[in-house]
């Protein structure tokens, strides 16, 4: 169907406009084609007086038939489009907002291929396979997309224009290189069609269940609803962000998510500019470009297959489709979801064949386009480090038995052997200052907040912890040196046997896939095995990094391109041997396929409740249900975002998630942020001068949340949000804010509190409430003061006190009443 998506403000003038607007261009192309018709009809009458008797009526009268026939076929489409209209509106047809989508997706590939191919054959003069280069193009030209959106945004100039300019002046560019590309290309294709012309009964099988995977990751991105709770909370939430400001941004809070590497939100930031769409389509731009990122993925799986075998008599097609032998990459959270792991898995394939090219090569081409590639793996996710260990130590090998053949040439040899090495180098480091030199101005930390208390890292809180947020001990080997060097050792062959995730997902079925386990024995009677060794030891040894770091199965979707090229190189070379080796081969496979056969069904998606397949169904089916709220994808946000101007900066309290906002925002949960604590600034008026600082203009709380500070830190925000805010309004089970114009008035130090805690009550300061609520033996005021805040226990035996003027409830939580001063 034929969808055109109204802005987002959704009112009846702005679709009539479009709807006249789609009439006129209508009426002006019909009266074109008449003219031009009756033009034509003139001509022939001219032509006819020159003819014989009657020739003339003849033409006049197959012209007609031709306009006839021309408008019949339009008549018929208006009368159908009027019919059907009646039924589903046509400008809230989904297949406007998908159409321009990928109309935006291509342009944004393109973009790509078009710059890196400028960049490795215009510039560098880099020479590979075409398949190689293309590859290897597209990736530079990721690198280049992301860059100069992030340097752009320095400067404040991320807005509409750049969302249509970016793509196009990068086209522009590169357009000459790439139609030569294109040229060379076509001129291979009669040879690529005659060798794929009879692709083995194997190829042909596994083309159909790769394309079967492909689509059904497809149905799973076309629903907003699939997003993953991160990609919520920090991915596309910065990009919402960045886009709402115009630029990128320094978070002042310290926001610990937003300051690590986020090339993936760079990308999604170009879809966040879309100008003419709402949010659901900006989502599904962001979906389509990490999908489109995904498909190149594949084809640098089935090249780093055929660069295994490496033998004439063994040739692999179709090799990309072993990803999916892998089925956890169908299961939530390891799924595509806009997020940044599959955009980390996208640099794996360019990055071990460029690794392979530099070794043999030795030159500055390919030891730039390694470093390049290794800084976007980097500036994608800190989990890059399980890819890069073997190609430094590769590097380093290379270079030092370089040096040694070069004794006794002097400088020149020396120079000559360790050029690559400092290329690579000097060009990762160079091109990872979006990360590290961005961190260190404004933070005084490269990788903050990782390394705050050797840096002197600001903004800085007491309670600022770093592990609290990473959950450091649920996910690392626990114990002696010894004992996580035997579980690591242990676990890079039987990751794929335990699962390592979330009890509440898929529990303790595995689902990543053994198959690249169980093919390693394979290796002890197959030749050659010296290539795919290689790509095997570098993929155990991510895998043993991965377990040492942060062990949690979506992030082995990095190292899955490379599983899934040393799985089928093995498993062809297997087939080859003979019978023996084919039985083998057809159990695990069968085996495998027919174990994950039923993953996409599992209602695990922790965002969704369902599968997310499900959810897409019922999405293409809202236009029937008339159901326009499931295109919202569960985003309660999207309701306060009306009420936010523009250039607002809303402070979210105790809230994950930020997506759907509209606007910039501020995060304050502590262990998350180094900028706010509420029990540190103590009054309204330190609460006010801080946030204003960050230039906050709205506070967005709910009375009713999971408790993530201490009690003091309630008490505090409570009393500034409920009697200082203005313009309260409530909506979709929040309360919005705005900050006053005028700084609260300063109160008395200490403040006191009365504890009511089952029959007894206490008054202590306000830095002794947690300790007294505990138990703990606190020493009580002697001050005779009022107290500021009264907290009361409930659910106890004896009555609750009646708490009366000048007092307020401020909030329930914890089987505590904590009631403050009234609103002045």
């Amino acid at each position: 169907m034929l969808r055109c998506r109204p802005r987002s403000d959704g009112s009846g003038l702005n679709r009539l406009r479009y709807v006249a607007g789609l009439f006129a261009v209508f009426i002006d192309a019909t009266v074109r084609r008449l003219a031009a018709v009756w033009r034509f009809l003139s001509a022939g009458k001219t032509a006819a007086a020159r003819g014989g008797p009657g020739e003339g009526a003849r033409r006049n009268l197959g012209r007609l038939g031709h306009l006839g026939l021309l408008l019949v076929g339009v008549a018929g489409v208006v009368l159908f489009l009027r019919t059907v209209h009646a039924h589903y509106p046509i400008p809230k047809w989904l297949f406007w907002i998908y159409a321009e989508v990928w109309l935006c997706t291509l342009a944004c590939g393109a973009a790509c291929l078009a710059s890196g191919d400028l960049i490795v054959t215009g510039v560098l003069r880099w020479t590979a396979p075409l398949r190689e280069r293309l590859l290897v193009s597209f990736a530079v030209g990721v690198f280049i997309f992301a860059l100069g959106i992030f340097i752009v945004g320095l400067f404040h100039g991320l807005g509409a224009i750049f969302f249509v300019a970016w793509p196009l002046g990068l086209i522009a560019v590169g357009a000459v290189p790439l139609v030569r590309t294109i040229r060379r290309a076509a001129r291979l294709l009669p040879h690529a069609r005659r060798v794929a012309a009879l692709p083995s009964w194997f190829g042909g099988v596994a083309m159909v269940f790769g394309l079967a995977g492909v689509a059904l990751l497809y149905v799973n991105i076309l629903t907003p609803g699939n997003l993953a709770f991160d990609s919520r909370w920090y991915h596309l939430a910065i990009s919402e962000h960045y886009a709402a400001a115009g630029a990128v941004t320094r978070f002042p809070e310290g926001w610990f998510c937003g300051t690590y590497p986020h090339l993936a939100s760079l990308l999604y930031t170009w879809a966040m500019l879309n100008p003419h769409g709402d949010l659901f389509t900006k989502i599904e731009l962001a979906a389509h470009v990490e999908f489109l990122l995904f498909v190149v993925t594949l084809s640098g799986v089935g090249m780093l297959a055929r660069w295994c075998v490496a033998r004439g008599d063994v040739r692999i097609r179709n090799g990309w489709a072993a990803l999916f032998l892998f089925p956890g990459i169908l299961l939530y959270d390891s799924s595509l979801s806009v997020a940044a792991d599959h955009v980390l898995a996208f640099w794996a394939p360019p990055l071990f064949l460029l690794l392979r090219r530099t070794v043999v090569r030795w030159n500055r081409s390919s030891a730039f386009l390694l470093g390049l590639i290794m800084a976007g793996a980097v500036l994608t996710k800190y989990q890059a480090l399980y890819l890069l260990a073997v190609p430094v130590v590769a590097m380093c090998a290379v270079s030092i038995r370089a040096m040694r053949k070069a004794k006794g040439r002097g400088r020149v040899g020396f120079f000559s052997a360790t050029e690559p090495l400092v290329v690579t180098g000097v060009a990762a480091l160079a091109l990872t200052t979006p990360l590290w030199l961005k961190n260190w101005i404004w933070y005084r930390d490269p990788v903050y907040p990782m390394l705050a208390k050797f840096f002197q890292a600001t903004p800085w809180v007491p309670e600022a912890d770093p592990d609290k947020l990473l959950q450091i001990a649920n996910w690392t080997p626990q114990g002696p040196l010894l004992d996580r060097l035997s579980e690591t050792l242990k676990a890079m062959f039987t990751f794929s046997f335990i699962p390592h995730d979330w009890w509440n997902l898929h529990g303790s079925v595995p689902v990543f896939g053994s198959l690249f386990t169980l093919s390693l024995p394979l290796l002890l009677f197959v030749k050659p095995r010296s290539r795919v060794l290689a790509l095997a030891s570098a993929t155990l040894v991510g895998v043993g990094i991965w377990f040492w770091t942060y062990h949690q199965d979506r992030y082995l979707q990095v190292l899955l391109p490379w599983m899934a090229a040393v799985s089928v190189a093995v498993l062809a070379m297997a087939w080859r041997v003979g019978w023996t080796g084919r039985i083998a081969v057809a159990a695990l496979v069968s085996a495998q396929v027919v174990w994950g056969g039923d993953v996409y069904t599992f209602p695990t998606h922790a965002m969704m409740g369902t599968q997310p397949a499900k959810g897409a169904l019922d999405l293409v089916s809202s236009g029937f249900r008339k159901d326009w709220a499931a295109r919202e994808g569960n985003m309660d946000l999207t309701a306060v975002a009306p009420l936010l101007p523009k250039g607002s900066k809303a402070l979210l309290h105790e809230r994950g998630t930020h997506l759907g906002l509209g606007a910039m925002s501020v995060a304050d949960i502590p262990g998350t942020q180094a900028g706010i604590s509420y029990a540190g600034l103590g009054s309204p008026r330190r609460v006010y001068d801080r946030l204003h600082r960050f230039r906050v203009t709205h506070v967005l709380w709910a009375r009713s949340t999971i408790k993530a500070g201490t009690n003091l830190d309630d008490l505090v925000f409570f009393e500034f949000a409920e009697n200082y805010t203005v313009r309260q309004v409530e909506v979709a089970g929040y309360v919005l804010g705005e900050m006053p114009s005028t700084p609260p008035p300063a109160v008395a130090e200490p403040r006191l509190v009365r504890a009511h805690i089952c029959g007894s009550a206490k008054t202590v300061t306000v830095d002794q409430l947690d300790a007294a609520l505990a138990g703990a033996p606190v020493v009580t005021s002697e001050n005779s003061g009022p107290p500021a805040f009264q907290v009361v226990q409930t659910g106890c035996p004896t009555p609750s006190p009646d708490i009366q003027a000048p007092y307020r409830l401020l909030l329930t939580r914890d089987n505590y009443q904590m009631w403050g001063p009234r609103r002045p």
